[in-house]
């Protein structure tokens, strides 16, 4: 059975990320989380050795087989894959549009991040024990990042800290900017600094580091 949560925070990354990528070792339940959510997309597994060969003879022809997405299971055997789909999800400018499957042990998630940085939420089956889905760093593909990414109350919550006491209108840039992109599943962004108050600004929660713990246990 999976765990209720690993179902609610896949289908949050996939609002909020154009690429869902679920982790872990074999007989985890990747396939089948990412089977069961997204029943409607069409699925290919790399480990079919005909699916593999034409990932990664012919990427662009792989991947204009699914316009509408689709979920690309055991996704570490075609590492090529990945600058092909930066691309094409970028252009797109969709979310949840692709799904990939895989094991970390073979290093799915060092060539997710060598290619596809900002563009993906990731969660990590553990043997289905209903471990929480960790930290995330998000950055799009013009720059726009924040430091932390995280489930809270049921939604997501950024975070962005700075050490400098002086606020620079600059950094809110990113997390106002992941607010657009997320919606209705963002919380009001933190921004974590070293200066002595604490107040809102652009929709935008101000802390200093001192009031951090006070302010979480508030949310």
């Amino acid at each position: 059975m999976i765990p209720r949560h690993a179902k609610e925070t896949a289908l949050r990354l996939a609002r909020g990320f154009p690429i869902l990528a679920i982790t872990g070792p074999r007989q985890s339940g990747k396939t089948t989380l990412a089977r069961m959510l997204f029943a409607d997309r069409p699925y290919v597994t790399l480990e079919d050795p005909d699916q593999r060969e034409l990932a990664l003879t012919d990427p662009r022809g792989f991947l204009a087989r699914f316009p509408d997405g689709a979920v690309i299971d055991e996704a570490q055997h075609g590492p090529e894959l990945m600058s092909y789909l930066q691309g094409l999800v970028d252009h797109r400018g969709r979310m949840g549009d692709f799904v990939l499957t895989g094991s970390q042990q073979f290093g799915l998630m060092s060539r997710i991040s060598q290619s596809l940085a900002g563009r993906v939420g990731r969660i990590e089956q553990r043997f289905n024990n209903g471990r929480p889905a960790g930290l995330y760093f998000w950055r799009d593909n013009t720059g726009h990042e924040i430091d932390l990414l995280f489930e809270m109350g049921g939604r997501l919550q950024g975070i962005e800290i700075k050490s400098g006491a002086t606020l620079v209108r600059e950094w809110l840039k990113g997390l106002t900017k992941w607010q657009t992109l997320a919606g209705e599943q963002a919380l009001p962004g933190w921004l974590i600094y070293g200066g002595d108050e604490a107040y809102s600004r652009e929709g935008i929660e101000v802390f200093d580091w001192r009031s951090l713990d006070e302010a979480a246990q508030q949310n």
